[in-house]
């Protein structure tokens, strides 16, 4: 064997060997960092879980006796907080506010919209507790609410509960001191679009009666009100029902035409009256021109469903006319109980 093939032999022996070594101490760097990760990750686990044993057994400790709590007042958040949370320091509380109605008037795009405050947390769904629900308790419907934290106010959503004529006692017996919100809109289009959707949910394709047919009377030709439709845009009779029991200062007109036209303004105004800190801006919103309405924008962009802002029925001319003039008087009545106008209603 020569000099050269052995000093080759040599070299690659030896490079091999370097890159071996090299190998191992990144092997035993990706361990160190790998044991030192899992120390760490079940270090703070079992801090977590100490600190909540601690802070439970510490409630525990707090928890009235059984005498002291069957007069419960529900008007207030429960101190007693629920056995799971989701983060620490949160929990499930009685909405503080609801957004009572009305349907077809733009609810879903307002609690889509409030839900970008820091201060507000929205149920995910129509809960009808108050319609529908009330037998199951106030416990029930507690459960249905968001974790969140005490800084945060807690808003629910069921349209229905503006025209339900029981509904407005239920919810001061809960909390009398609850903040509502109202998005209106102008009651012909409403009810064209309350149509609008059931026509489009469950009879497209059937021969259900045309809009002229169940609004009109056939025989009188004038406005029938008890198309259901009809009579949920009946603001001034359903408002009086709620100032019953409501001081007009708890309750927060929106307009909802305008809100459609510029949401950014309604929800300022809606800030103020929940009396948050002002953490909306216009910058969190875009308009969407293929939609046709305005979407949330941040890193990943939000919109509302297209069966969302969905194209009405076509309604003959004169329908919408006699529509019009039956709804005069009752709009009239709503702005004097409300002390405000809406334009082109």
């Amino acid at each position: 064997m020569s000099c050269k093939t052995t000093a080759t032999n040599i070299f690659v022996l030896m490079t091999n060997q370097f890159y071996i070594n090299q190998y191992k101490k990144l092997t035993l760097i990706i361990f160190t960092i790998c044991a030192v990760g899992l120390i760490i990750f079940t270090c703070a686990q079992t801090f977590f879980a100490n600190s909540y044993l601690f802070n439970f057994r510490t409630e525990l400790k707090t928890l009235p006796k059984l005498e002291e709590i069957k007069h419960e007042d529900y008007s207030i958040r429960p101190k007693i907080r629920h056995r799971f949370h989701r983060y620490p320091h949160t929990s499930r509380y009685l909405p503080q506010c609801i957004i009572i109605g009305v349907r077809k008037g733009g609810t879903g795009a307002l609690i889509h919209f409030l839900d970008i405050h820091p201060n507000i947390a929205i149920a995910s769904t129509e809960v009808h507790f108050f319609d529908n629900n009330y037998k199951r308790g106030l416990n029930w419907y507690r459960k249905r609410m968001p974790y969140s934290f005490p800084n945060q106010i807690t808003i629910e959503k069921t349209p229905a509960y503006f025209v339900k004529k029981h509904v407005p006692e239920s919810v001061k017996k809960m909390n009398q001191s609850i903040k509502l919100l109202l998005i209106v809109r102008e009651p012909v289009e409403r009810t064209i679009s309350d149509y609008t959707q059931i026509w489009g949910k469950l009879v497209r394709n059937s021969s259900y009666p045309t809009f002229e047919e169940l609004a009109i009377d056939p025989a009188t030709k004038i406005v029938k009100p008890s198309f259901a439709a009809t009579e949920r845009s009946l603001y001034d009779k359903h408002m009086a029902n709620w100032l019953k029991y409501f001081n007009l200062s708890q309750i927060h007109i929106v307009d909802g035409d305008n809100f459609r036209r510029n949401p950014f303004q309604e929800i300022v105004e809606i800030e103020k009256f929940l009396h948050l800190e002002h953490k909306i801006s216009e910058k969190d919103y875009y308009f969407d021109p293929d939609k046709k309405f305005y979407c949330i924008k941040g890193f990943i962009n939000r919109c509302l469903p297209d069966s969302k802002g969905r194209q009405h029925v076509k309604v003959q001319e004169y329908v919408k006319t006699k529509l019009r003039k039956f709804f005069r008087p009752h709009n009239e009545m709503f702005f004097k109980m409300i002390s405000r106008r809406f334009e082109n209603w």
